[in-house]
């Protein structure tokens, strides 16, 4: 796996929509953070952001609840794209 690009995969449930940036590094990890609340400040949303620290990487959970209109999908879209992050399946994490 290249270690070296931030990878994601998306999650939605109904109302909920996420996606979660996987990185490898204290850098990667830094960058999503900054890029997320730079974000979420010009497109005026507040998505739950928390943070999970695995073995070999770690993972920044972006959700919107109850998204009646849909204002996630832009902020997603902007995030992906600043990012450069890859889609990925989740097995290919294990």
């Amino acid at each position: 796996m290249n270690e070296t690009c931030i990878r994601m995969y998306c999650e939605s449930e109904g109302r909920c929509h996420g996606i979660v940036l996987v990185f490898f590094n204290k850098e990667q990890k830094e960058r999503v953070l900054s890029k997320a609340d730079e974000l979420a400040h010009r497109h005026r949303v507040a998505p739950d952001i928390s943070i999970r620290k695995m073995n070999k990487y770690g993972e920044v959970f972006i959700e919107f609840y109850d998204d009646y209109h849909k204002e996630g999908g832009c902020f997603f879209e902007d995030l992906v794209e600043t990012l450069g992050a890859k889609l990925c399946d989740c097995e290919e994490l294990l």
